[in-house]
């Protein structure tokens, strides 16, 4: 699969177990926190540099999900304390042309409304 291997220095496995979490994730429609998936992925949350290595990894499930699926993916994933996703979302959507660059935040959150339903309809369990 070519489109893991966008980013220098990543793990295909890695990239590979992610996108299988959240897969698993999204076709039960949940909704989990980054800190979960991280935890799953033995990404260390409290840690800057091992956050932006989380950060590259869903960069790269992303890549993948719109390879298969034509939906980015991590619109599953949160920040616990807003239960949103993190600015990094709105930043690799504007770099997958799904998303206006100058779009305003009730923009943003429509579009992550609208991408969610999608990701949870493409991951759905009886697909």
């Amino acid at each position: 699969m070519e489109y893991y291997n966008k980013a220098e220095n990543m793990d295909q496995k890695v990239v590979e177990n992610a996108y299988n979490i959240l897969k698993e994730e999204a076709g039960r429609g949940s909704l989990p926190t980054y800190g979960y998936i991280y935890d799953r992925l033995g990404v260390d949350s409290r840690s800057p540099t091992d956050r932006k290595r989380g950060s590259a990894i869903l960069t790269e499930v992303n890549r993948a999900s719109l390879a298969e699926k034509n939906v980015m993916i991590t619109a599953i994933a949160v920040r616990q304390e807003s239960q949103m996703p993190g600015k990094m979302f709105y930043v690799l959507a504007e770099e997958f042309g799904k998303l206006k660059s100058d779009a305003g935040e009730e923009e943003k959150a429509a579009f992550w409304r609208d991408e969610l339903e999608r990701v949870y309809e493409a991951y759905k369990k009886d697909k």
